[in-house]
């Protein structure tokens, strides 16, 4: 249905009972396919977000500047929520030296969010294997995230089916932080 154009989509997913799509990307011709359709857009990806955990002082910056341009337009079109999977730009990078980059690069992140009244929503899918080097997949890794910035403006997905494939109890999980997702 996705390659036949957002319209299609937005009216399978109204028949289908949905309410709200996740969409790549936020155009004035998406938001007419939702509204027609009677749905809402419920999350917008955003681009580049590997090179927000790169290596490199360089790439990450940049990545933090299109983020923030990016933000401020899907805020300017009136969508809320941008959806993030936070997967490293090299996929053998460890989660701890992930974790260190990201407390450096996501706090104004964060703040730009908030600032524009947007809402962060990460994905916990674990990335690609062998190396599932994706941040917020696991209880611990998000424990750690959402003490460092507590802000409400950073919140997360629920997909149960991530964390089946990680051996983690979904239910604990939506328990614990089901007031973020």
């Amino acid at each position: 249905i996705g390659q036949q154009g957002m319209e299609k989509v937005a009216n399978w997913a109204a028949e289908v009972g949905l309410d709200s799509l996740d969409v790549p990307e936020l155009t004035p011709d998406v938001i007419k396919a939702c509204d027609h359709a009677g749905i809402t857009v419920g999350t917008v990806d955003v681009k580049n977000v590997g090179q927000l955990l790169s290596i490199n002082e360089e790439s990450r910056a940049n990545a933090v500047n299109s983020l923030k341009q990016q933000m401020d337009h899907i805020s300017s079109l009136g969508a809320r929520t941008i959806f993030i999977c936070l997967v490293p730009e090299d996929p053998q990078l460890s989660r701890k030296k992930g974790f260190a980059i990201w407390k450096e690069t996501f706090p104004e992140i964060v703040k730009h969010a908030e600032q524009t009244g947007l809402y962060i929503a990460i994905e916990g899918w674990p990335g690609p294997a062998p190396y599932y080097p994706t941040l917020g997949c696991t209880p611990e890794m998000l424990r750690a995230m959402f003490e460092t910035i507590p802000s409400q403006h950073f919140g997360m997905t629920y997909d149960p089916s991530h964390l089946v494939r990680l051996g983690i109890d979904y239910i604990r999980v939506l328990n614990e932080f089901g007031e973020r997702v």
